[in-house]
This record gives structure tokens, C-alpha cells and sequence, in this order.
């Protein structure tokens, strides 16, 4: 049974993908983010699948950097990536991804 709120619109979503987000709480957007993004081999795709993530229950702060988050994707090559999303939750990925620039 997921732990996010059943009013959820966005639960839904990553259920539809195929994502199983039921052992993971509300917090756990980072840990959302890198199994979401480790599922595809393609950065288009992983951009695209940050975007969506971005209306799950993150902190205020952790919300207004997915845009940066998302733009910094775009000029990374997979194993940048793949570096970036093995350091830890969505702020260490930030702080990963801004000493790669």
C-alpha cells in the first residue's frame, strides 16, 4: 500500500509507469528521482521523467532548483548522469551537478 495521500493526482502517474513507489514515504523524493531517472538510458527521456517528478512532495527549496536541475541534465553525458544520481538525495545531486559545470 503507497504511503503518499490516496488525493495524490501525481501517484497515479508514476504507478502507470510502472514506478513502485509503495515502500517509499512522502520525504523520499530523492530516492523517487533515482530509481525514476535509472530507468531510462536515454537523457531526453530522464529530463522528461524529472519534469514530471518535480510536483511530488518535495521542500519548497528542493522545488524551486528542479528547473536548474533540469537544464544542467540536458548538458550531461550518461555517466555524468549516472555520478550525479549514485551521490544521494535530490540536494547532494543539486550539489553534485553544480561542481560538473
Amino acid at each position: 500500500m503507497s504511503k503518499y495521500r490516496e488525493s495524490d493526482p501525481y501517484t497515479e502517474e508514476l504507478q502507470g509507469d510502472c514506478l513502485d513507489v509503495s515502500n517509499l514515504d512522502c520525504d523520499d523524493s530523492g530516492a523517487v528521482t533515482r530509481i525514476y531517472l535509472s530507468r531510462y538510458n536515454v537523457i531526453p527521456d530522464a529530463i522528461q521523467a524529472l519534469s514530471r517528478l518535480q510536483h511530488l512532495h518535495w521542500s519548497e527549496s528542493e522545488a524551486r532548483e528542479v528547473p536548474t536541475v533540469i537544464a544542467t541534465l540536458a548538458s550531461l553525458t550518461r555517466i555524468d548522469m549516472l555520478r550525479c544520481l549514485a551521490s544521494g538525495s535530490l540536494p547532494s545531486t543539486i550539489s553534485a551537478l553544480s561542481k560538473l559545470k
